[in-house]
């Protein structure tokens, strides 16, 4: 599970982890979607945490000036509107 973690901070593709733990992709997934699994829990939880440092780190830079960051801010909050 701590490797699944780690892969997951590392913005790894599911399809590239299933290569590294040396397990097939299918078998993967299904733990990974398993609402049960605490594989999969642990999985989605670092998932949203990644995206929450990179959601900060926008505003942060928004709110610095930068262009990019503003249009990458928009997006987090179309995608948190469309998410009510």
């Amino acid at each position: 599970m701590n490797r699944v973690v780690e892969l997951t901070r590392q913005l790894t593709p599911i399809s590239d982890m299933a290569v590294l733990l040396g397990v097939h992709e299918s078998d993967l997934r299904l733990e990974l979607f398993d609402s049960d699994s605490d594989v999969a829990l642990a999985y989605r939880r670092t998932r949203a945490e990644v995206a929450l440092e990179i959601r900060i780190r926008d505003l942060d830079m928004a709110a610095a000036g930068s262009p990019t960051a503003a249009e990458n801010v928009s997006r987090h909050l179309a995608k948190l509107l469309q998410d009510d």
